[in-house]
């Protein structure tokens, strides 16, 4: 399955923020905004032929080329953020199905996306 979805990933660093719990007072860890943005506008992007729930008693192999406006973002920041927005969405039953994972990041100023290519191994 080839897919591609368009919009700057989010650093893994600023993915989370640590917030107070108004009810209970204590502190939890949830999604940065940009995280959650992000989240919704990679949902957008998937429509229901992409929702194919891969591997499940299959390994998956993932190649992502993440285009990006910068190289200031390091590079393993990027699969995390993706891989769980892959399984929200349905597109994989679960990222700990990925057995083989290959990163590529390709400068792209004006439009920042992923293309993430996705197989199921024997």
């Amino acid at each position: 399955m080839e897919l591609t979805i368009h919009g700057k990933i989010p650093a893994k660093s600023s993915s989370r923020r640590l917030i107070t719990n108004r009810k209970t007072g204590r502190p939890m860890i949830i999604s940065s905004a940009k995280t959650i943005a992000y989240e919704k506008d990679f949902a957008k992007q998937i429509t229901g032929d992409m929702k194919q729930k891969l591997g499940g008693d299959k390994y998956l192999g993932v190649i992502m080329l993440v285009y990006t406006p910068h190289f200031r973002q390091d590079i393993d920041s990027f699969p995390k953020v993706v891989l769980d927005c892959l399984q929200k969405n349905d597109v994989i039953l679960n990222d700990n199905k990925v057995n083989i994972l290959r990163i590529h990041r390709i400068l792209d100023k004006k439009n920042p996306r992923v293309h993430l290519l996705i197989t199921e191994l024997d």
